[in-house]
């Protein structure tokens, strides 16, 4: 996973792997009036799945799509509404792969957002359309001490924080809805469903949902 977290941070160094992959990118800035503008670089095309400003605790967060066309080092730069200098920002993107080639088609499946306080921490719940979409998910606690839970097919990645990105990059059809820990304090999550399928092309006439698989690389 590449991971920036800092004050007024704006870029992320990466080197995505295979052209069709795609990019999910996480972004929590401690504000709540600064959002993402827009977004380069990764090798990528980049669309926003979801944007949420929680007012109770001050911040400001969204999960970005970056369909990757081009391989080879290529930083993710993140452009924002004004300047976040002095603004504790967290960015945690990760690859991942379909296996369909360049002409993979990346789709947003559902988002939703939630939050809480005490220990236990469930993420925002999604249902895919279908088994083998990713499942990717912000969680941030103010305690900055939060524990990576065990639910089977996830991956916890917590950054220097305490807070974790955490993701499934090939979910059952049921109702997805990751659980983890955290010492005290109020809670939220961010989450987005994606899915991966070949594209439409003269001899195969339909499309075909795919399980996804992390970039080993990554």
């Amino acid at each position: 996973m590449a991971i920036a977290d800092a004050s007024g941070a704006t870029t992320i160094t990466a080197s995505p792997v295979t052209a069709g992959d795609c990019w999910l990118l996480a972004v929590k800035l401690s504000s709540t009036t600064i959002s993402v503008s827009s977004i380069s670089g990764g090798g990528a095309t980049w669309s926003l799945l979801i944007s949420h400003t929680d007012s109770t605790n001050s911040k400001h967060e969204e999960i970005w799509l970056g369909k990757i066309s081009t391989t080879g080092a290529s930083n993710i730069v993140v452009t924002f509404s004004s300047s976040n200098s002095g603004v504790l920002t967290e960015m945690l993107a990760q690859e991942f792969t379909a296996g369909l080639g360049s002409g993979t088609v990346w789709t947003g499946d559902g988002t939703n957002y939630n939050n809480g306080t005490g220990t236990a921490v469930t993420c925002a719940s999604i249902t895919p359309s279908a088994a083998g979409e990713i499942y990717y998910a912000f969680a941030w606690n103010s305690a900055s001490g939060a524990t990576a839970g065990s639910t089977p097919g996830y991956v916890y990645t917590i950054d220097s924080t305490g807070n974790m990105v955490v993701y499934n990059p090939s979910c059952t059809s049921a109702t997805q809805s990751p659980t983890l820990t955290q010492t005290s304090g109020n809670w939220f999550t961010i989450a987005a469903m994606v899915s991966a399928s070949a594209s439409l092309v003269s001899h195969h006439p339909f499309l075909s949902t795919v399980a996804i698989m992390r970039a080993s690389n990554w």
